[in-house]
């Protein structure tokens, strides 16, 4: 992977520009496109797509699979169906340009989606940036937790996937209410910085069964036992030491690792 100052992040099959993105391309967006169960996915939601980052990451792994990305601010959309129609995949990737409440009510999208994957803006109740788009982009003000989970339900196919990447302190909040609406936790990791770090976030993905069940995931899963770290070790002046399991998950993608 490599950076200019035009921000083009470049990977082995594409790149991506994220210059007028106001969340840029980041190690959420990487673990969550990497590690991603879409085997077999005919058709595929990346909720909340910015730069169109986890589509392409998607599409190159499902090659057959059409890709959606939806986006709500206007300029990363423009951004995401940029980089889409530069990429090997722009013939199965449509980038929407809409909130995904809305996306999700038409009728037409409705139980047609194998899985649905987001990065989605999860900071509740935090200080917030002078800079509306990015605390879109952020900020969970124009998707909720609640917004999002009917949402992808609304556009599964029954046994289709939710998968996502969370805060670990809003992780308990996130289980019961996938519970509550008939998802069942199918596998999770915690991700930390490095080894030396606490977790801080959680990678989850979850089936539709259209059955609540709110005993049944709570008990089996922790993400502080349940971990990789992104690092090996802190810092060497400056420059990161990443762990053998990220590399492991980030191969497929990553166009030089001493340049990254």
């Amino acid at each position: 992977m490599g950076k200019s100052g035009n921000r083009i992040v470049r990977f082995q099959q594409f790149e991506i520009r994220d210059d007028v993105c106001a969340m840029k391309v980041g190690t959420d967006a990487l673990l969550l496109g990497s590690w991603a169960d879409i085997e077999g996915a005919g058709k595929i939601a990346d909720l909340g797509c910015g730069s169109g980052i986890i589509a392409l990451m998607v599409a190159q792994r499902a090659s057959n699979a059409k890709v959606y990305g939806v986006e709500l601010e206007k300029r990363a959309a423009i951004q995401a169906q940029q980089n889409a129609a530069k990429s090997p995949w722009s013939n199965r990737i449509h980038i929407v340009s809409e909130s995904v409440q809305s996306f999700s009510e038409q009728g037409e999208n409705a139980g047609t989606f194998d899985a649905t994957i987001s990065n989605p803006p999860y900071f509740h109740g935090k200080p917030k940036s002078p800079d509306p788009a990015r605390n879109m982009a952020r900020h969970d003000d124009t998707l909720s937790l609640s917004a999002l989970l009917q949402s992808a339900k609304r556009l599964l196919k029954l046994n289709g996937t939710l998968q996502l990447i969370w805060p670990l302190d809003r992780w308990e909040m996130l289980q019961e209410r996938c519970a509550y609406l008939g998802f069942r936790l199918e596998e999770g990791l915690g991700i930390k910085g490095s080894d030396q770090h606490s977790v801080t976030r959680v990678m989850s993905r979850w089936r539709l069964t259209n059955e609540p069940d709110l005993n049944s995931d709570l008990k089996f899963f922790s993400p502080l036992q349940h971990a990789m770290a992104v690092e090996k070790s802190l810092r060497k002046g400056g420059t990161p030491q990443f762990s053998a399991e990220y590399k492991n998950l980030l191969n497929p993608y990553i166009l030089d690792w001493n340049g990254s």
